[in-house]
């Protein structure tokens, strides 16, 4: 799929994305992509790592963001991990289906 929903009033003003880092906002916008490739559309991405998502947000790693951004996803309750290298975005699909 070419596209997916993105709803900016969240973006805009819901605190949990708020008080995300700016890096952090990056990545996770790059996750709603990458979960959005798959036919799917579950909000499942397969083969993702913080590097990955640093990496295809353009962000280098530095001194300054040192953090896992997947796991600041995590204790958001954004994601969830289905294993080492699988997450799920919480309510990725009900988001696009509706």
């Amino acid at each position: 799929m070419e596209w997916f929903k993105f709803y900016h009033n969240k973006w805009l003003s819901d605190p949990v994305i708020c008080e995300l880092k700016v890096a952090d906002r990056l990545m996770f916008l790059t996750l709603l992509c990458l979960a959005s490739q798959g036919d799917d559309r579950d909000g499942v991405v397969r083969n993702v790592s913080n590097e990955t998502l640093l990496r295809l947000s353009h962000i280098e790693r530095s001194d300054e963001y040192p953090s896992d951004g997947i796991q600041a996803f995590v204790d958001a309750g954004l994601v969830e991990r289905l294993d080492e290298k699988t997450i799920r975005i919480i309510n990725f699909h009900k988001r696009q289906s509706t």
